[in-house]
C-alpha cells in the first residue's frame, strides 16, 4: 500500500522549501552519511519489498490512489531535481543530485504513469515550477463565426487582393482560379450552412465548391454539380485579429485552401496542409452590404449619430431603435477599416484635441487615418477600436449630461472600451 510521507527538516539559509512529488511508502529512507563540496548523485534505498511496479513512474502532484498520511524527517539538499524512479523487486532506488550546501523540507505525495515531475518552492507563499510531462495534451478552443455565413459573398486572398472566380467549362476541368475584381455572379458564391459547415456553389451556375484529393491533380479546387459529401463541405474559422477574415478547410481531409500567386499556373486555387500565412486567409465579404451594430459592453447601447450640422455629426450611444442610423457598413482596407454610418454613408472620424473631448463623429470621406481604424478581437464577439492616426481607443461617456458621445481616450482596459460588433 503507497502512503504520503511528509519529510520536514528545518528551514534552508535561504528561508525556501521545495517539495518533491513521488512515490510514498512505509519504508524507511537511508541515505548516505557524507558527501564533498562538489555536487554528486546520490542513491537514497527505500528498504524493503513494496509491490512490484512494472512500468516506468513519475511524480505529479495529482494522484488517482488513495493514500495515507505519516510524518517523518530527513535533510534532502535544496536543488531542482530530476527523479528518476527505478524498481526491482527488493528495493526503489530515488536517484537526484544532491548537492550537499542547504537543508530543505520535502514532501512526497503520490505518483501516476504519465511521465513528467512537478516540483515546489516556496518562500513566504508556495510558488510551483512545473517540468512538462513527456506526453502533454495540449488543447485549444475553436473559435466561433462572429456572424453566419449565408448568402452571397466574394472571396479575396488576403496576400493578393485578387477575387476567386472559376472556369466554367469542362476543358478547364472547371477549376478555380482568383482574378482581378470583375463584378459579376462568377466571383459570388452561395453560402448555404450544413450543421457547423458550409457548401459554396458559384451564383453564376450553382455548381458546388470541391477539391481533388491526390497530388496528382495538384489537390487544386473545381467546381462540380451536387454530390453530398463532405468533399463539398467547407470549415471555416475566423481570424482573431480581423473582422470577415478565414481560413478554409475542406471537411473531408482537413486541408486548407490556398492559391498560387503567378500566371504560369492560372492563379489556381488548391488545397494544402497548414501553413499559417496571408495566402490560406480569406476575407469573406457579405453582397448586399455587410451591416453591423455596435455595442458598448459595458452597458450594451448602441452606437448612433446625430445627422445634423448643429450637434456637430457626434457620434452617441443610444438603447436599441433598430434603423439604419444605428447599423454602421465595415469596409476593410489592408489591416485597418473605415465606419460609415448606413443611414448616410458618412464616415466615422474624431476630434484630435483636448478642447474638442475628442469625440467621435461623422464626415464625408477625407481619406486620411483620422478615418481608419483599427479593430482588434478580444474574444467572444467583442473587440477594441483604434483610431490609426494616434492609437486613442474608442470610449464613450456613460450618463446623459454628455450625451453618452463617444470619445477617444488613452488605454484603460475596460469595458467602457470594449464593443461588440454584431453582422445584421
Amino acid at each position: 500500500m503507497f502512503k504520503r510521507e511528509l519529510i520536514t527538516k528545518r528551514p534552508s539559509a535561504t528561508g525556501k522549501r521545495t517539495k518533491v512529488y513521488g512515490i510514498s511508502n512505509p519504508y524507511k529512507y537511508v541515505p548516505k552519511d557524507t558527501c564533498d563540496n562538489k555536487p554528486e548523485v546520490e542513491s537514497i534505498k527505500i528498504e524493503g519489498s513494496p509491490p512490484p511496479i512494472v512500468e516506468n513512474v513519475s511524480v505529479r502532484k495529482s494522484i488517482t490512489i488513495e493514500i495515507t498520511e505519516s510524518q517523518t524527517t530527513n535533510t534532502l539538499a535544496e536543488s531542482k531535481i530530476n527523479t528518476l524512479l527505478t524498481t526491482s523487486n527488493e528495493q526503489i532506488e530515488i536517484n537526484a543530485p544532491i548537492p550537499c550546501k542547504q537543508e530543505v523540507s520535502v514532501e512526497l505525495i503520490g505518483v501516476n504513469n504519465q511521465g513528467g515531475v512537478y516540483a515546489e518552492e516556496s518562500e513566504s507563499q508556495a510558488h510551483e515550477e512545473k517540468l512538462m510531462p513527456e506526453h502533454e495534451s495540449i488543447s485549444s478552443d475553436l473559435a466561433t463565426l462572429p456572424a453566419p455565413l449565408q448568402g452571397r459573398y466574394t472571396i479575396r486572398q488576403v496576400s493578393s487582393g485578387r477575387f476567386v472566380d472559376a472556369h466554367e467549362h469542362a476543358g478547364e476541368d472547371f477549376r478555380l482560379v482568383t482574378r482581378t475584381a470583375q463584378n459579376n455572379d462568377t466571383q459570388r458564391w452561395i453560402f448555404v450552412p450544413v450543421g457547423g459547415v458550409f457548401t459554396m456553389q458559384q451564383t453564376s451556375n450553382g455548381r458546388f465548391v470541391d477539391a481533388h484529393e491526390h497530388a496528382g491533380e495538384d489537390f487544386r479546387l473545381v467546381t462540380r454539380t451536387a454530390q453530398n459529401n463532405d468533399t463539398q463541405r467547407w470549415v471555416f474559422l475566423p481570424d482573431p485579429d480581423r473582422l470577415d477574415t478565414y481560413t478554409i478547410q475542406q471537411l473531408s481531409n482537413g486541408r486548407f485552401v490556398d492559391a498560387h500567386e503567378h500566371a504560369g499556373e492560372d492563379f489556381r486555387l488548391v488545397t494544402r496542409t497548414a501553413q499559417l500565412n496571408d495566402t490560406q486567409r480569406w476575407v469573406v465579404l457579405h453582397q448586399g452590404n455587410r451591416k453591423y451594430t455596435i455595442q458598448q459592453l459595458s452597458n450594451e447601447r448602441f452606437v448612433d449619430a446625430h445627422e445634423h450640422a448643429g450637434e456637430d455629426f457626434r457620434l452617441v450611444t443610444r438603447t436599441a431603435q433598430n434603423n439604419d442610423t444605428q447599423r454602421w457598413s465595415l469596409t476593410q482596407i489592408g489591416r485597418v477599416y473605415t465606419i460609415q454610418q448606413l443611414s448616410n454613408g458618412r464616415f466615422a472620424d474624431a476630434h484630435e484635441h483636448a478642447g474638442e473631448d475628442f469625440r467621435l463623429v461623422t464626415r464625408t470621406a477625407q481619406l486620411n487615418d483620422t478615418q481608419r481604424w483599427v479593430v482588434l478581437h478580444q474574444g467572444n464577439g467583442k473587440y477594441t477600436i483604434q483610431q490609426l492616426s494616434n492609437g486613442r481607443f474608442v470610449d464613450a461617456h456613460e450618463h446623459a449630461g454628455e450625451d453618452f458621445r463617444l470619445v477617444t481616450r488613452t488605454a484603460q482596459n475596460n469595458d467602457t472600451q470594449r464593443w461588440l460588433i454584431t453582422g445584421v
